[in-house]
């Protein structure tokens, strides 16, 4: 009889309803995209990136002919009051140049390579 109960049980169950509830998979809320206000008027944004990349393209070729005449500025002053100026400069090789310096009243004349710095001679003031 028990067997029997519990079969019955067992198969008749699911027509009635029972009081626990089962939860169902709960739903995964995806995130609507939100409205984006586009401009309605796309010349003004259009003027707007122009003048941004005109105004940076001017300020940086500005910025390079201001630092081309001060270094150039820098340098020449630098040699002319320096005790030791390079009066000209010759390259023989790629990799090989003669100078000729001026240091005190002395002019000497020195080749510089790859592996060393070399005194060629002195120019005395008659030579030059």
């Amino acid at each position: 009889m028990k067997k029997l109960i519990l079969a019955s049980f067992f198969f008749l169950s699911p027509l009635f309803p029972t009081t626990v509830t089962i939860d169902p998979v709960p739903k995964i809320e995806v995130e609507q995209e939100k409205e984006v206000n586009l401009p309605k008027n796309y010349e003004r944004v259009l003027f707007k990136t122009v003048m941004i990349i005109v105004f940076g393209v001017g300020s940086i070729f500005l910025l390079m002919i201001v630092l081309r005449r001060f270094s150039a500025v820098r340098f020449s002053t630098l040699n002319q009051q320096s005790y030791f100026k390079v009066l000209e400069k010759r390259p023989l090789s790629p990799k090989t140049i003669l100078y000729l310096v001026q240091v005190g009243n002395q002019k000497i004349m020195l080749s510089e390579s790859q592996l060393e710095i070399r005194k060629i001679g002195e120019i005395e003031k008659k030579e030059c």
